[in-house]
């Protein structure tokens, strides 16, 4: 027999949640996060948020001089502060003179499959077999060829999808 491709609508769509939307509430975790790190002596202004369907990145620019291991250091008083489960301190952001925060989203957003694969980047990739990933923290698609993929490590946090994305 011939391979006979899925039609298209076989997967549930999902309505679009517009995460990527600065409400009030993340303004008020960036003044919180300014003020947490001030409580401990660190000038330091919030340049950007990104949000993505997950996480929420802050980037911290802060003032000449202080060292970065004093902001590093102080990720369990700055989740506590955003009444956060956990918070992930990326210093610094690659190609960038930024320290990232990163802080779950009291909602996750769903990406499904469906939103991958129909988006133009993964129908125009010039890839053997390309394989959806998901959505990286700016919201954009992320796939990858299989065929470069001789050997395979699926890592994550817990409750972040692993055994989903291994049983789809």
């Amino acid at each position: 027999k011939t391979y006979a491709v899925p039609v298209d609508g076989i997967l549930n769509s999902y309505p679009d949640g517009q995460y990527w939307v600065i409400d009030d509430k993340t303004r008020r975790n960036a003044e919180i996060l300014r003020e947490t790190l001030a409580e401990f002596n660190i000038e330091a202004e919030v340049t950007g948020i990104r949000k993505g369907p997950v996480i929420t990145m802050y980037e911290i620019l802060p003032a000449h001089g202080v060292k970065i291991s004093k902001i590093t250091n102080l990720s369990d008083n700055i989740a506590l502060r955003l009444a956060a489960s956990t918070v992930r301190i990326v210093a610094p952001i690659p190609g960038k003179h930024a320290v990232g925060i990163e802080v779950p989203n009291e909602k996750r957003a769903i990406v499904s499959l469906r939103e991958i694969i129909e988006h133009e980047a993964f129908r125009n990739s010039k890839m053997e077999i390309p394989y959806a990933l998901g959505k990286d923290i700016s919201g954009g698609v992320q796939f990858s060829d299989l065929t470069q993929m001789p050997h395979l490590l699926i890592a994550g946090a817990t409750g972040s999808g692993k055994s989903v994305c291994v049983n789809a």
